[in-house]
């Protein structure tokens, strides 16, 4: 529910607030109203285009977590160790009739490698994530404080 009403909030402040001062700067700079709001739409869907090619590299670097959007047969498929043939590539028939599928333990060293490694992709995603919001709060106020002040308070 946190995420939903998050994600509605810089909805909200995108489309009254930064949308219009999009299209406001863009006729400052010269262009007819309809010119401006040609682009300043464009600039929403090339942000939206940027964002899914993101989301794509992502899943390309981590093949072997489930992600939201994938259909069932590819996360039962991912659960049971299957490959894109459906060949099942770690388990035995006599493990999957028994139900017990042991995970393998890692060596401390190989262990500290991926502790290494996840620890990493979360300082390169939260600062993919914050920069780009540093960057507006700071344009939006140097041009007009008060839609600076909008968007601290929505992010």
């Amino acid at each position: 529910a946190g995420l939903g009403f998050s994600g509605g909030v810089m909805m909200y402040v995108s489309f009254a607030e930064i949308f219009p001062e999009s299209r406001t700067l863009f006729e400052h700079h010269g262009l007819k109203p309809a010119m401006a709001y040609f682009w300043a739409t464009f600039c929403v869907f090339a942000g939206m285009l940027l964002l899914r090619m993101m989301a794509f590299v992502v899943h390309l670097l981590d093949k072997d977590e489930v992600h939201e959007g994938q259909a069932p047969h590819e996360i039962e498929a991912a659960k049971n160790g299957a490959n894109e043939n459906n060949e099942t590539t770690e388990n035995t028939p006599a493990d999957a009739e028994a139900g017990k599928v042991e995970e393998r333990a890692l060596s401390p060293r190989r262990e500290a490698k991926h502790l290494k490694t996840i620890g990493l992709q979360t300082a390169l995603a939260i600062a993919i994530h914050n920069v780009p919001e540093g960057l507006a709060g700071y344009v939006g106020t140097l041009n007009d404080p008060s839609v600076g002040i909008t968007l601290s308070v929505a992010i």
